[in-house]
């Protein structure tokens, strides 16, 4: 359970900061990423291999919906932002 109602966007937020500290370039951050994941004991390793490929199927479909949310919002005048759920 979550223990604010921000927690995912702060967590994803943090994710984002971590993973741009990885490196100046895309490339350079996968370097140094997939580095790390070649020195983690197997069982890491496969977990957290598990846990990355569930977060890039879901946080693509996640995307596609808070696309069609902003989408939604923007057709709304600014005072309705707060009203909709």
């Amino acid at each position: 359970m979550r223990t604010t109602p921000n927690e995912f966007w702060l967590s994803l937020h943090t994710l984002m900061v971590a993973y741009e500290r990885e490196g100046a370039t895309p490339d350079e951050r996968t370097d140094n990423i997939t580095d790390q994941f070649h020195r983690m004991p197997p069982v890491v390793r496969q977990h957290v291999k598990a846990e990355l490929d569930q977060m890039a199927v879901d946080l693509s479909d996640l995307a596609i919906a808070v696309a069609a949310a902003q989408q939604k919002l923007e057709l709304l005048p600014h005072a309705e932002y707060s009203k909709v759920g």
